[in-house]
Parts: C-alpha cells; sequence; structure tokens
C-alpha cells in the first residue's frame, strides 16, 4: 500500500466523523460555589497573615475557609500555588 493511499483513506474516514462542541458553553465562567471562594479566601489569607475568618463559628464557610488555610499551611510554597 502506497503513502498516499493510506493518506487518502484517513482523510476519507476523518471527514464522515461528525465534532459538534458548542465552545461557548466550554467557555462560560463556571457557577459561583461559596465553599470553593471561602476555601481560596482562606488559604489567600495564609499568605497575607490574616489568621482571623469572617465567617460564623460552625458554620458549612468557616470550615471551608479553615481547610485552605490548613492546606497553605502544609504546602512547601503557599505563594507560588496561591489561586
Amino acid at each position: 500500500m502506497s503513502r498516499t493511499a493510506r493518506s487518502s483513506g484517513f482523510a476519507a474516514a476523518t471527514r464522515n466523523i461528525e465534532v459538534a462542541l458548542d465552545l461557548l458553553a466550554l467557555l462560560q465562567p463556571a457557577p459561583f460555589d461559596r465553599l470553593w471562594e471561602a476555601e481560596k479566601s482562606g488559604w489567600r489569607c495564609f499568605v497575607m497573615g490574616n489568621d482571623h475568618p469572617a465567617y460564623r463559628k460552625g458554620s458549612r464557610l468557616r470550615a471551608a475557609w479553615q481547610r485552605g488555610y490548613d492546606a497553605a499551611a502544609r504546602s512547601k510554597d503557599p505563594e507560588g500555588l496561591m489561586l
């Protein structure tokens, strides 16, 4: 089989494949997630030296903030990995 025969066969096969990607759906902003934002806030507070969360004790947001703060404390490079 010659090289051109293989190439044309591949081209014919790829022409029959329909790929439907909705780029607007892929590029739209993600839905707002309060827990994720609180976790990022905890990480940033560790980097900036603030250890006082603004969330109520016992709330899910306070727990998420603490997870972010603790994760930054365990990290070897919290500034470089800050989101």
